[in-house]
């Protein structure tokens, strides 16, 4: 089930990321992240990402590829491909597990 769960994530991250953009891809030299080698088949998708201000990576040296993706990732990564709107409110009702404070917040607001 979890397995199906991650698959689904990165089925949707990669819709996501060629619904953004049509044009290809430009080949990797050197990605930034310890663990996300140049000629890893998903690097040149990592600078994509990394270029448009889509994902940031889990710290500046690692993007973590194979780590599982937490709904607070997933509701910031849909929120900065959707161009970061406006709106919401301030209020987090209804998610009393979501932190003022969190880099997410105003992603799920």
């Amino acid at each position: 089930m979890r397995n199906l769960k991650r698959l689904a994530v990165w089925l949707t991250m990669t819709a996501l990321l060629f619904c953004l953009s049509f044009t290809a891809f430009a080949a990797v030299e050197d990605t930034g992240f310890s663990d996300v080698d140049a000629g890893a088949w998903y690097a040149e998708a990592v600078a994509y990402v990394q270029e448009h201000g889509i994902m940031n990576g889990t710290t500046s040296t690692a993007f973590s590829p194979d780590a599982t993706t937490t709904r607070g990732q997933m509701a910031a990564i849909l929120y900065r491909a959707a161009g970061s709107p406006a709106g919401g409110g301030d209020s987090l009702a209804g998610f009393s597990d979501v932190a003022d404070s969190a880099y997410y917040a105003q992603a799920v607001r």
